[in-house]
């Protein structure tokens, strides 16, 4: 489709459509001249084009996209560019080019559909998700990860990965990082260091893959403060067991009793012999 070239006078009706419009529309020229363009327009996107048309006849050209309505009902996206016309030192009206781009739109709408599939899927996992390139700059991430680190996004895009682990674990989580760009996996357990100063055990995934010849790693933050303090509990309890039986003055045995009554298991746990 070539462009079509278009004018309006300052009521808004055309004044001139080329030719090549039938192409796009259906409409011969003589159907559309001397009605309001806004005949030719999706119902939805008349307010907008109206108030472009105030602006372009004031001096504020600027370009527009929206759905033209076909002679057989069909919509097309189109995009027109616009200038003031001006006879003996007045605005008489615009002058204007447009362009189908309706294939355009399409393959947008479609990008924007798998983007919302993305997003909603990254943002249902349960630990933070993130994607940075190999020089550490964040190109994605979920909203669990803004939530545990308590940073906006606008501050994670400027964060580089290691602003988000505490100072006793950087190194090594540097070096798993290094790792997952080198051998293609990895993961670490450290502590995410907060904005409010937090030290939460993390652990940390890594899978590198590649995109438009640039190297990425996409992983995970797992909170495992549960499982640390559930082993932090089990270790001390079996201190304070092994510190009794060291302690106890007399020796305890466990006796283990099978069906066999000729025959029984004797262990030593504890206590003084």
């Amino acid at each position: 489709i070539y462009d079509i070239i278009f004018a309006l006078d300052m009521s808004g009706a055309v004044t001139y459509i080329s030719p090549v419009v039938e192409q796009l529309g259906g409409y011969a020229p003589a159907e559309i001249i001397g009605r309001p363009f806004t005949d030719f327009i999706h119902p939805d996107d008349v307010p907008d084009l109206a108030q472009s048309f105030q602006k372009v006849v004031s001096g504020n050209p600027e370009p527009s996209e929206y759905r033209m309505l076909t002679s057989s009902g069909e919509v097309r996206w189109v995009r027109s560019s616009s200038r003031p016309i001006v006879e003996e030192g007045r605005v008489a009206g615009l002058r204007g080019v447009l362009n189908d781009i309706t294939e355009r739109k399409l393959v947008e709408e479609a990008l924007n559909k798998e983007t919302e599939f993305t997003d909603t899927a990254i943002n249902s996992l349960p630990g933070m998700f993130y994607v940075f390139d190999d020089a550490g700059r964040f190109v994605r991430w979920n909203r669990r990860m803004e939530e545990a680190s308590g940073h906006s996004a606008v501050e994670i895009a400027g964060m580089s990965p290691l602003d988000f682990i505490a100072e006793k674990d950087r190194q090594t989580v540097a070096a798993r990082i290094r790792e997952v760009f080198t051998e293609g996996k990895s993961e670490a357990e450290g502590h995410l260091l907060t904005k409010r100063g937090e030290e939460v055990p993390y652990l940390f995934t890594g899978v590198r893959f590649q995109s438009d010849g640039r190297s990425y790693l996409a992983g995970m933050g797992i909170d495992i403060a549960e499982r640390w303090r559930t082993q932090e509990a089990l270790r001390e309890s079996e201190e304070r067991y092994r510190a009794i039986l060291d302690n106890v003055q007399e020796v305890i045995y466990r006796v283990t009793v099978s069906n066999d009554p000729f025959h029984a298991e004797v262990m030593f746990v504890g206590g003084q012999v």
